[in-house]
This record gives C-alpha cells, structure tokens and sequence, in this order.
C-alpha cells in the first residue's frame, strides 16, 4: 500500500517545474535568480466572448452553413467585414458586428474573442533558473532546507525566519515582536489563540509558518494577504521536533512560503523552501511511497492524530478495531517512546 508523503529536509536538492497552461512568452533566462514574486512567464487567453449565427444570418441549415465562410479560424476581422456569404436568388451577406479573432465556429455560429487577459505565471519559491521550457516556462532549482505542509491560504511571500518559542506569559508573542525587526516570517511552536494571530497580523510580517491551526480560527487567516501554511495539522498538536529543528537550525535565514492548497493529483503540497545551509544531502521521494519499516510518519486523523514517530512492524493480517472493521494498520514508535497501532489510511510519510 502507498501512502501520501510530506516531504520534510533540513538540506535537499529541490527542482520545482513550473508551467503556464496555454504557450505564452518566458521571461526569464537560464541562470537568472528568481524570488517567489517574480514572473516567469505570461499568456494571452481569449476573453470576452461573441458568437456570431451565420447559419440564421444566410438562412442555411446550421451543418451547410460552415461551407459558406469567408474567413478562417485565427484570423482578426474588423468591423463591417464580411464573414460569411450565400449567393442564392438573393445575396445573403453576415458581417463582423465589431472587431474580434476568429477562435472556432460551432453548430452553425462563429466564436470570436474581442479582448485578452494577460496570465502570469509566478515563481513561488526562490532559485535559479535551471532550464527555460520554450513558450510555457521553467524548472527552477535550489538547495536548502525543505517543509511541506498540511494546510495553506493561497498567497505566496517570502522573509527571514523568527521561531517563536513558548514564554512565561503562555507565549505571548507581544513582548518578543516589539524588538524584531519587520518582514520577518514568524513560525510560533505552539498553536496560537485567536487574539494572538489578530496581534501578529496585525504587525508588519511576511508570513506564519504554524505547526497547527485550530480549525474555527482558518477564516481568520484565509483570506489574508501574507502566506500562512499549516504543517503538521489542525487542532492543537504537539509540535514535531523534527521540524522545530530545522526551523531552529534557519532561523535567521531568508525563506520562501507557497501556500497553495494541496493538490491531489499532482502531488504538490503547501512549503516552505530556505535556500542554503549545511549538512548531507538527503535523498527525495515521490509524493507517494510504499510504506516500509524505519519510515518517519505522522498521524493525519483518528484518537492519535499529531503524533509522529518511526514505522516499527507492518503486521500482513488486517487488524479488526472496536468498530468492527478489520484494517490495515501499523506499529508506530512515537517521540516519547511508546509504541501505537495505527491504520494506515490514517498517516502519512514524514520524510524525504
């Protein structure tokens, strides 16, 4: 069985494709260092549609009527052009209403577009140019530090890293931000209250790096304008002390947050990239691995949810629990020592 994987590194080669979905123009050379506002590259789309009915306009039934055009797809008519014309007992003439290209001609009528919109295509992340894709993009690379997340609210940004760690006043952060300087991501170890999120957003930050978020608290920073991204999940969960260690281990370093959703079928997940550090260099998975013994995983859902810890024994007979329901599961030695059973539908990979 595959399970999904979170890939999490203090120091990584990571390569990164981004592409526009239609051909467009790549602004950006091999070589060139990028930073996640950055443009790769950008396309026309076709907007503001205009269907034009050539078949009522001659009066010919809709299948005949694609014999009589004047005009072929892809080429921009004016206004008062003749698009289409039957010679019968009288001269049946459609013109252009306006000017517009021609994009496709569907059951009769004619598609035209009358305007553009520009797409860009962003770099999300800081790194070099490794490759430029011709007319849709690029592969960027880096190497550093790498934590994928759970959870994020759409915006992208980037900032010098401050991890917040608990204080005798129950970590308030007020006292600690007073003396930072501004633009910092700021990455709390410990799931913050609603007045402390309204405090932190309200000073001038780059960004939340949060090991959880309660769940009533997500439509307080959905909709703001700096990035947030969840990493381990929603509740109040424990935080892993492997990623407090790299985190610590940057603090000071200049981070790149993409806090995009995650999405299911490419595998892309919400991270946070810090360029640069040292140490060995790990070796990177898939977005789905065969789960194996000595994998780090977390627990995503259930009575063990948060906990983290190392695979011990992959048991072959389903195990039956107290619902009833025979399930594949796992043995999981968590942080503290004690051994779980979990299902394993119920996890995901921890690692790289």
């Amino acid at each position: 069985m595959t399970v999904e994987v979170t890939r999490r590194a203090k120091i990584l080669d990571i390569k990164r494709v981004r592409m526009l979905p239609f051909p467009g123009r790549v602004l950006v050379n091999e070589g060139q260092q990028v930073h996640p506002g950055d443009i790769l590259a950008e396309a026309q789309v076709p907007a503001d549609l205009v269907f034009v009915d050539v078949s009522k306009g001659l009066g010919v039934p809709p299948q005949k009527s694609g014999a009589y055009l004047l005009r072929k797809i892809g080429e921009t008519l004016e206004e008062g052009d003749v698009l289409a014309q039957y010679e019968g007992l009288f001269t049946r003439l459609v013109r252009m209403p306006l000017k517009g290209l021609f994009l496709d001609f569907v059951e009769g009528r004619a598609v035209f577009s009358t305007g553009f919109d520009v797409i860009s295509l962003g770099a999300a992340m800081m790194g070099i140019v490794e490759t430029v894709i011709p007319e849709v993009g690029a592969v960027l690379s880096t190497r550093g530090s790498l934590l994928q997340g759970v959870w994020g609210n759409g915006r992208v940004g980037e900032g010098v890293i401050r991890v917040l760690s608990p204080g005798p006043d129950d970590g308030d952060p007020s006292s600690i931000l007073d003396s930072e300087e501004p633009g910092q991501v700021i990455a709390p170890c410990w799931a913050l209250s609603e007045r402390e999120i309204k405090l932190l957003l309200e000073s001038d930050i780059s960004g939340l790096i949060l090991f959880s978020l309660k769940p009533e608290l997500i439509s307080l920073v959905q909709p703001v304008s700096v990035p947030v991204i969840v990493l381990q999940g929603f509740g109040d969960l424990t935080p892993d002390p492997k990623i407090t260690e790299i985190l610590e281990s940057r603090q000071g370093a200049l981070a790149s947050i993409q806090a995009h959703l995650p999405e299911k079928f490419t595998g892309e997940r919400p991270e946070v990239i810090i360029p640069g550090g040292e140490g060995d260099v790990g070796t990177g998975m898939g977005s789905r691995e065969k789960l194996a013994i000595g994998h780090q995983v977390q627990v995503i859902s259930g009575p063990k949810q948060g906990k983290t810890g190392e695979v011990i024994a992959l048991p072959e007979e389903k195990l039956r629990y107290e619902n009833g329901l025979a399930i594949s599961s796992v043995e999981v030695r968590i942080e503290t020592g004690n051994k779980i059973i979990v299902p394993k539908a119920n996890l995901f990979i921890s690692g790289v």
